[in-house]
């Protein structure tokens, strides 16, 4: 019985299985790779894509696009008080953090 449910149901489920089994085989994902060489400028790199990211404008309408718009002001939030823990000892960071998220 067990034979006749696996050849009945098994050929699409068996194809998928087998998809995801190779996952194991792949090579370590670019972000542990990178994670390894990382260089002095990086922080710097990222802290001002962060900054610069509080301070980007949607180009859509809140009242066709709610969702879009509350979610990004959550995302938005949550970056800020990331950076404002993370820089809570450098003022200079905190400034551009605080005058960027308004």
């Amino acid at each position: 019985m067990l034979a006749a449910q696996n050849s009945s149901g098994g050929a699409a489920g068996g194809s998928s299985a087998a998809s995801t089994s190779g996952t194991g085989s792949r090579p370590p994902s670019r972000c542990v790779q990178i994670n390894a060489t990382r260089l002095p400028s990086d922080e710097q790199l990222g802290f001002d894509a962060a900054v610069t990211a509080l301070g980007l404008k949607a180009n859509i309408s809140e009242a066709q696009h709610p969702l879009i718009c509350e979610g990004t002001r959550r995302q938005k939030g949550d970056l800020a008080i990331a950076l404002l823990v993370q820089y809570k000892d450098d003022q200079y960071k905190l400034d551009k953090v605080s005058n960027k998220h308004v």
